[in-house]
């Protein structure tokens, strides 16, 4: 009579290693791997003054001075300029508009439907 081993326990401590190791390199990948940032730049408008700066703040002249955006501040100096003032009212009313779009107002909210 010949006898063997069973090789069924080196089998799953061979899937049970292989396992391990796919868990690992998920979780290694998953450390490396960030959203890509939106592009930033500066959209060359004429107004605002500096063009337009796509950065994701709101205010002229920075994170570089002479550079346009939303606001003006005055305490940050530089060449760029604003195309709403503080208050929210537009500079220049032929090349910018405020919406102000009411929420839960009966008949005046804008609300999307779904599409078809």
């Amino acid at each position: 009579m010949q006898t063997f081993e069973s090789t069924e326990p080196l089998r799953f401590l061979r899937r049970r290693i292989l396992n391990a190791a796919c868990v690992a390199v998920l979780l290694s990948a998953a450390t490396f791997i960030h959203a890509v940032p939106p592009p930033a730049g500066v959209a060359p408008v004429s107004t605002p003054v500096g063009g337009f700066a796509i950065d994701g703040n709101l205010i002229a002249n920075q994170p570089e001075g002479g550079t346009g955006d939303w606001l003006k501040l005055p305490s940050v100096p530089g060449i760029g300029e604003g195309v709403v003032g503080l208050n929210g009212i537009p500079l220049n009313s032929n090349v910018t508009f405020h919406y102000l779009d009411p929420a839960n107002v009966n008949g005046a909210d804008n609300i999307f439907q779904k599409g078809k």
